[in-house]
């Protein structure tokens, strides 16, 4: 089954990833890559246990297949043996796992002086997103960048992400690009408390403010004991103990 879809995959031209997830011992790994290397595989990623160097090395000892790994790798440290021992090609940093903008960005650069590509994990959510697209601007070892089309992704900034034609358009805003819409703030904070009842302290003016409407679009709390507010502007309103009726 799985060799019938990499064919049809092969012959449309269209290149795919092997996801292994460390799952596979160096031998099995070995034969897995043997037996795809006919299709056109964009690369094997994370083929064994993630920073056992010297497993990785044999398999990319043992296969031409790019090999990719860094999505659970954190700070430089732990990507320099990577690339010391040449065990990878191409380094899944995620930018808010890995150590930060500034951590991601030294990674970058230490993968161009070893000629390693970089293809950025995307797992942390929209804002670490934007800030990996940051850091793929200015790298010139970028390959390609992990994405997601979420409907999260889509309603937290004022102007979502821009995808066209399988390319990600740069956002030209200050800083990360992107800005929060207050909005899709609120509506998220209320899909993550769902029917959880909460107090909630009005921090600019120091007092409570029991069941009301947000600020920002009207709508009212749901909260179920004592007049929760489950719907809240960012930045204003700080929640409380749940339990805490009083």
């Amino acid at each position: 089954l799985y060799s019938s879809a990499a064919s049809d995959v092969y012959k449309r031209q269209t290149q795919i990833m092997i996801e292994m997830h460390g799952r596979f011992a160096p031998v099995q790994a070995r034969e897995i890559a043997k037996q795809i290397e006919k299709y056109n595989i964009g690369w094997l990623e994370e083929p064994v246990r993630p920073g056992d160097i010297p497993a990785l090395e044999s398999v990319r000892q043992h296969t031409h297949l790019p090999i990719a790994t860094g999505e659970r790798l954190v700070t430089k440290y732990e990507f320099s043996e990577v690339l010391e021992k040449q065990a990878a090609q191409i380094l899944q940093l995620d930018v808010g796992q890995c150590g930060g903008i500034t951590e991601a960005k030294k990674i970058a650069s230490m993968a161009e002086a070893h000629y390693a590509m970089i293809a950025p994990h995307m797992y942390c959510g929209p804002v670490v997103f934007a800030a990996a697209i940051q850091i793929d601007t200015c790298s010139p070892n970028f390959l390609i960048q992990e994405a997601n089309q979420g409907p999260l992704h889509k309603k937290l900034f004022k102007e979502p992400l821009v995808f066209e034609n399988g390319h990600i358009i740069p956002p030209e805003g200050p800083g990360l690009g992107i800005e929060f819409g207050e909005h899709g703030v609120c509506a998220l904070i209320v899909e993550l408390l769902g029917h959880v009842a909460v107090r909630v302290l009005c921090i600019s003016k120091g007092q409570g403010i029991g069941r009301t409407g947000c600020g920002t679009c009207g709508q009212l709390g749901q909260g179920r004991i004592g007049g929760g507010l489950a719907h809240v502007p960012v930045g204003v309103l700080h929640v409380a103990n749940p339990l805490d009726t009083e």
